[in-house]
């Protein structure tokens, strides 16, 4: 008799915490509001000067690049990510199946691979994970990596409209998700 007596004064106890934690409030089960997707940054970020190669190969200024798109779409974003990062390799065959519909959202994007070899494993890439829709910019040099200093790859800046980068995404995209209304600042 004296467990069973002690057995509900710790059911007791513990019922009681739940119920002043809010373990069984349904006011504290109201959905939260959804954390940005984007983290603003506590102070725009210039892009660094450089030349990435264009999707012919090109050699082109960083800066003109992502000011010539600034003018075509409201919205813009510079992804980062190298050929040989495992989970870049994924996101990216879904960056490539959702650029039609980022598209029509007025998303562009800016794939930049941060690859020393990238000339050469840029293309094998491409084949290999069957990418057709994305154009893909490449940073032999790894200036964008060296001067914003990400935490690790795949990363996604958020562009302001001075050209400035104003939020930022560490990790994978759900791109197939993403929508205009999530970027508005």
């Amino acid at each position: 008799m004296l467990f069973l007596a002690r057995f509900a004064i710790r059911l007791w106890v513990l019922a009681l915490f739940f119920a002043l934690s809010g373990g069984f409030s349904a006011t504290t089960q109201a959905a939260e509001a959804p954390r940005p997707l984007f983290a603003p940054l506590s102070q725009p970020l210039q892009l660094p000067p450089m030349l990435v190669n264009d999707p012919t190969g090109a050699p082109k200024p960083f800066a003109p690049l992502v000011q010539a798109k600034l003018k075509a779409t409201p919205l813009l974003l510079i992804h980062l990510w190298a050929t040989t990062c495992p989970p870049c390799q994924k996101e990216m065959q879904a960056l490539d199946q959702a650029w039609p519909a980022l598209q029509a959202q007025h998303i562009d994007v800016i794939a930049l691979a941060q690859d020393p070899d990238g000339k050469i494993a840029l293309p094998a890439f491409v084949q290999r994970y069957g990418l057709k829709k994305l154009p893909l910019y490449l940073d032999p040099a790894l200036r964008a990596l060296r001067g914003l200093q990400p935490r690790g790859l795949p990363v996604t800046y958020l562009v302001g409209a001075k050209g400035t980068l104003v939020g930022l995404h560490e990790g994978s995209l759900d791109w197939g998700a993403l929508t205009a209304a999530q970027l508005n600042p």
